[in-house]
C-alpha cells in the first residue's frame, strides 16, 4: 500500500461525498481511503458506510464517542498501512491528479519531509469563488515564514510515514494542531509547497466562525510565542502583538509603529542569526522576508518624511536594505 488518505468526517453530510469521490477518482489508485467517523450524529455514517461498501479501497473506523479532530488524526496515523500519509477535510475536494503529482514529488526529493499544494477557493455550493492561496517558496523561505504563520493548507498535506508517527499533539492543540506539528517538523526535516492548485478548499459558515477564529488566533498566538521562545526570545505581549500584525502585513505609519517595528526586528534579526549561525541558508532566508517587512514599512503612504529618512539609515537598515534600497526611501520622501 503506497499512500493511506486520512478523511475525518464530523458531521459533514452536506459535503463528505464529493470530498469521497474526489479521492476515489484520482489517477493514482495505489491507496487506501480511511474514514473516520468521530460518532456524527447526522448522515454521514450512513453516507460512509455506502462507500465502504462499494469501494475495497475504503477503510471505514466509527470512533464510540467524539473524540475531536485532533486525537482522530492521531488514531488513524496509528491505523494508516502506506509508505505516505495525506490529509483530506470532508468538505474540500482533492483534483484527480493530486495524489499522483504530491507521490512524484516526493519520490524525486528525498530530502523533503512533507509537502503541501496551491489551493482555490469554492464557496459553500462547489462554486470557485476567484481566490486562490498561492505562495512560492522553497524549504528555507517556508522555514522563515513558519515564524510568522502557518504556510500549509491542512487539507494539502502529504507526509512521509515516519514524519506522521510524531504524531499531532492532542493534549495542548485541539485547533491549528497542524500549525503546530509542521514547526515541529521543519526542525528535522525540510519542507515544500508544490506550485500548481491540488486541492479545491471549501470556505462555508461552518468553517469561518467568529468562536472558531477567536480560538484559531489564541493557539495561533501560543504557538508563534513558543517557537520565538526557542531562539532566547521572550517576547513581552505587545511585541508578540506587533510580530503577528508585521506578518500580516497590517503596519501603521505612526512614528511609534516605526520606533517599536524597528527594535523588535532588529531584536529578532540577531537571535535567529545567533541560533541559526551555522546555516547561512536559513540566516539569508530571514533576511529577506524582514527585509521585505521592513521596506515595507519604510514606504508606506502616510508616514512622516522624518520619520522614514531617520530610519533609511538605522541599524536594521543598514543590516537588511542594500545601499540602493536605502537611497530611495531617502529620495521618496525627500519633498
Amino acid at each position: 500500500m503506497e499512500i493511506s488518505v486520512i478523511l475525518p468526517v464530523y458531521n459533514a453530510e452536506k459535503y463528505v461525498a464529493a470530498a469521497i469521490e474526489s479521492i476515489l477518482n484520482q489517477t493514482f489508485t495505489n491507496f487506501e481511503l480511511l474514514l473516520i467517523n468521530d460518532a456524527s450524529t447526522d448522515s454521514s455514517a450512513a453516507i460512509l458506510e455506502s462507500y465502504a461498501a462499494r469501494d475495497a479501497r475504503i477503510r471505514l473506523i466509527h470512533n464510540s464517542e467524539n473524540l475531536g479532530l485532533t486525537a482522530t488524526l492521531n488514531k488513524a496515523i496509528d491505523l494508516c498501512q502506506g509508505e505516505y500519509i495525506a490529509r483530506m477535510d470532508a468538505d474540500d475536494i482533492s483534483l484527480p491528479h493530486r495524489l499522483a503529482t504530491q507521490v512524484n514529488f516526493l519520490e524525486k526529493h528525498p530530502e523533503i519531509g512533507f509537502c503541501s499544494c496551491w489551493v482555490a477557493i469554492i464557496d459553500s455550493q462547489g462554486e470557485l469563488t476567484g481566490e486562490q492561496w498561492v505562495m512560492r517558496l522553497g524549504s528555507p523561505q517556508i522555514y522563515a515564514r513558519m515564524y510568522f504563520h502557518n504556510c500549509f493548507v491542512h487539507t494539502g498535506i502529504m507526509m512521509r510515514r515516519r514524519y506522521a508517527l510524531l504524531k499531532y499533539d492532542a493534549a495542548q492543540y485541539p485547533i491549528q494542531e497542524d500549525y503546530e506539528f509542521w514547526m515541529r517538523l521543519i526542525k528535522v526535516t525540510q519542507a515544500a509547497l508544490i506550485p500548481e492548485i491540488l486541492v479545491y478548499y471549501r470556505v462555508h459558515q461552518q468553517s469561518i466562525t467568529s468562536s472558531k477564529n477567536s480560538q484559531a488566533k489564541r493557539y495561533t498566538r501560543q504557538i508563534v510565542s513558543n517557537q520565538l521562545q526557542t531562539l532566547g526570545l521572550h517576547p513581552s505581549e505587545s511585541e508578540l502583538d506587533l510580530h503577528l500584525a508585521i506578518g500580516d502585513q497590517i503596519i501603521s505609519p505612526d512614528s511609534a509603529f516605526i520606533v517599536a517595528a524597528h527594535d523588535w526586528l532588529l531584536k529578532l534579526w540577531q537571535a535567529f542569526t545567533r541560533h541559526h549561525i551555522n546555516r547561512p541558508d536559513l540566516q539569508q532566508s530571514m533576511n529577506q522576508l524582514l527585509s521585505r517587512f521592513w521596506l515595507s514599512i519604510l514606504t508606506q503612504e502616510g508616514i512622516a518624511a522624518g520619520i522614514a529618512r531617520a530610519y533609511s539609515h538605522a541599524r536594521l537598515s543598514k543590516q537588511l536594505l542594500s545601499p540602493t534600497q536605502r537611497w530611495k526611501i531617502w529620495m521618496k520622501h525627500l519633498f
